[in-house]
C-alpha cells in the first residue's frame, strides 16, 4: 500500500512539475509575471537583476526542472510497475 502511495505521489507530483515548467519554457509572459511575483523569484532579481534571472531561469533552472520532474515520472512508473509484478 505504501509503495503505492508512493508512486502515485512521485507520478501526480512529476506530472505537475513538467506540465508548469514547459509552460513556462514556452510562453515568456508566464515566465515574466512569475519573475515578478514570486517571493523566491525576487530574491532572484534582486541578485542578479531581472533581465539576468530571466535567461538563467530560461537557460538552467527550467530544463533543470524538466530533467528532475521526468526522473519522478520514472521513478513512480519504476517503482509502480515493480511493485505490481511482485
Amino acid at each position: 500500500m505504501d509503495t503505492y502511495l508512493t508512486s502515485l505521489l512521485c507520478l501526480t507530483t512529476g506530472g505537475l512539475l513538467l506540465m508548469r515548467n514547459i509552460s513556462h519554457l514556452l510562453d515568456n509572459s508566464q515566465l515574466h509575471c512569475y519573475l515578478q511575483r514570486s517571493p523566491r523569484a525576487r530574491r532572484w532579481v534582486n541578485y542578479f537583476g531581472f533581465d539576468r534571472s530571466f535567461s538563467i531561469a530560461k537557460k538552467l533552472i527550467l530544463p533543470l526542472g524538466c530533467v528532475i520532474s521526468l526522473s519522478l515520472i520514472a521513478f513512480g512508473g519504476w517503482n509502480l510497475f515493480s511493485a505490481a509484478s511482485v
